[in-house]
């Protein structure tokens, strides 16, 4: 009698744990950042960096413009369902990944 309870209270901790562990994938899979939210990123890491770097205005604006138009083009977008990442590798400057999950996005360099 004792050994069929524990039957059941195991076999039900694994239910729950599967049943969350589903919702926790769905979840993750419909928040997924699709890659317009990793440019954006990529992009504003960018100009902020740029920004730091030009004192010249008419020069920083000029090179914000190209910042805007050719990150996009140059972003390796992975997606994974679950998580998605972006790789943006400039000939000049240091890597920037950035790893999205649920609706969010990280930067690294």
């Amino acid at each position: 009698m004792i050994s069929l309870n524990f039957n059941f209270m195991k076999t039900r901790i694994v239910s729950i744990f599967v049943i969350i562990l589903i919702l926790l994938i769905a979840i993750a899979t419909i928040t997924n950042p699709a890659k317009e939210l990793h440019v954006q990123y990529i992009t504003d890491k960018l100009q902020l960096y740029e920004k730091n770097k030009n004192s010249d205005s008419i020069k920083g604006l000029m090179e914000e413009l190209m910042i805007d138009t050719f990150t996009s083009f140059e972003v390796d977008y992975h997606n994974f369902y679950i998580f998605s990442y972006a790789n943006y590798k400039p000939t000049s400057k240091t890597d920037v990944v950035t790893v999205g999950l649920f609706n969010t996005v990280f930067i690294f360099e």
